[in-house]
């Protein structure tokens, strides 16, 4: 009897290891095809990412979109953001080296004499710097950070290119999402003057980088002395934008609105932007101050 029920659950037990060894290689099998699908999803997602980055950088280069480039390069800004969107660091920075190696050496091989020909030339070299100072100043603050830490903290390959992005950010930032956009008009409302603080703090950062001084691009690529671009991250850089940026906000409206029917929402609204237009202009008093008393 005992050798029965021996042989009994031996052979249940014998069962149960088959159930689990079965058990287990279909879950091997439901892993492996889970790593083989995440892996057809990882090229298709970066077969989209280059494309994205292809289409972004062939508009940037059309020619219909290089007819309005001052003070504001209108159609190549939404491509430019995109490619800031899609494109990796390492690839903004070499984009950078190239463009604007491309713009200083590309030589002018017609004649001289040839107006049109050479304003050809000229805008299309234009083009490129447009389309690369909307492309850096419009990339995402945090790949802007990693270009900082895998190029000029490491003295990489092209530290020094880095550097000619972030002053073409501030560039960008300054003299056209700020002067050419923003503070071309009076800061009427409170959500214009915040976002004009949000373009400086940009800049803000780059200016007190403990390298600014280093900061800056000479661009000398173009057939007529006047397009020349040499120009670097100063002391009163920063200084001078806050600066404006107080000036124009002595038009700040904050007035009292019917926006929600009802009194005590309205006057609740009203309060709220007078406190955030007190935030914003003491922060701006207070960025001022401390650029002022750098020695």
């Amino acid at each position: 009897m005992r050798a029965t029920v021996s042989i009994l659950v031996l052979s249940l037990t014998l069962v149960a290891c088959a159930r689990a060894d079965r058990a287990m290689d279909a879950a091997s099998a439901t892993t492996g095809k889970m790593d083989d699908t995440i892996k057809e999803m990882k090229k298709t997602n970066e077969v989209v990412r280059k494309q994205a980055v292809q289409v972004s950088l062939d508009e940037m280069l059309k020619p219909e979109n290089g007819k309005d480039l001052d003070p504001v390069p209108f159609h190549i800004m939404p491509f430019a953001e995109s490619f800031g969107e899609y494109a990796t660091p390492d690839e903004t920075v070499k984009l950078a080296y190239l463009w604007i190696k491309l713009i200083n050496e590309m030589p002018y091989t017609g004649d001289a004499a040839d107006t049109n020909a050479v304003m050809a030339y000229n805008l299309h070299k234009l083009q490129i710097f447009s389309a690369l100072e909307s492309v850096c100043g419009l990339l995402p603050q945090a790949k802007v950070d990693q270009i900082i830490a895998n190029e000029i903290d490491t003295n990489g390959r092209f530290a020094g290119t880095a550097k000619q992005v972030l002053f073409l950010r501030a560039y960008f930032l300054n003299h056209v999402m700020l002067d050419a956009s923003l503070l071309s008009e009076p800061l009427d409302n409170v959500g214009k003057l915040e976002k004009a603080i949000e373009y400086a703090d940009s800049i803000d950062r780059i200016a007190r980088l403990p390298f600014a001084k280093e900061i800056g691009i000479k661009i000398t690529g173009f057939k007529n002395d006047m397009l020349t671009i040499d120009e670097s991250i100063t002391p009163h850089y920063a200084l001078d934008i806050w600066s404006n940026i107080q000036g124009k906000s002595s038009g700040v409206v904050v007035a009292p609105q019917d926006l929600k029917g009802d009194e005590k929402a309205n006057q609740k609204l009203y309060v709220d932007r007078q406190l955030r237009v007190q935030k914003s202009l003491i922060y701006i008093g207070d960025m001022i101050n401390g650029w002022k008393s750098k020695p």
